[in-house]
């Protein structure tokens, strides 16, 4: 499993962590040792590469923040305690990252443009809008989040919205 530093550092997540963490009620706990990670990983670059993308070995890498935040996290995380409805918002743990971003990848994978870099799908904002994070160290962006809604980075459509350079960032705008 390859984790690359980004544009933020563990320590200042761990930092946002303990901000936001009272108002994101832990629901099915996971695991997220470096077996279960590295699982993820081995997951995750079995998908992109089934769904075209070239050189994932050279690119594909987890963001050190984002490690951080998943050993933190525990499992899935719902936003002031609510439970699922079309006003929720999740941040995933390993499992459903692995399944949110298996669906979407495959979902988007024709519309997808060559050298398009890999994303994960890392929370849920209603059943129409989802936070993805550039998990591909060869471009720029790597580490940072966006929303999407009703749309994906590979179709660059215009549902792309509040971009965050990190996950860290991004965990601190809920605050």
């Amino acid at each position: 499993m390859v984790v690359a530093e980004g544009a933020a550092t563990p320590d200042r997540l761990e930092t946002v962590w303990q901000a936001v963490a009272d108002d994101l009620s832990s629901v099915e706990p996971q695991d997220a040792d470096p077996v279960a990670l590295a699982g993820l990983y081995d997951d995750l670059y079995g998908m992109f590469t089934e769904v075209g993308v070239t050189d994932v070995s050279a690119r594909l890498a987890l963001p050190a923040d984002y490690v951080c935040f998943l050993a933190l996290a525990g499992g899935d995380r719902w936003w002031r305690h609510s439970t699922y409805d079309e006003s929720s918002f999740c941040l995933f743990g390993i499992d459903r990252v692995w399944s949110a971003t298996d669906f979407s990848c495959r979902l988007w994978a024709d519309r997808r443009p060559a050298g398009e870099p890999m994303w994960l799908t890392v929370a849920a904002l209603s059943d129409r809008s989802e936070l993805a994070l550039c998990c591909d160290r060869a471009d720029p962006r790597f580490g940072a989040v966006v929303e999407c809604h009703d749309d994906h980075p590979w179709h660059a459509g215009n549902g792309l919205f509040s971009p965050r350079a990190s996950f860290t960032d991004f965990l601190a705008s809920l605050s």
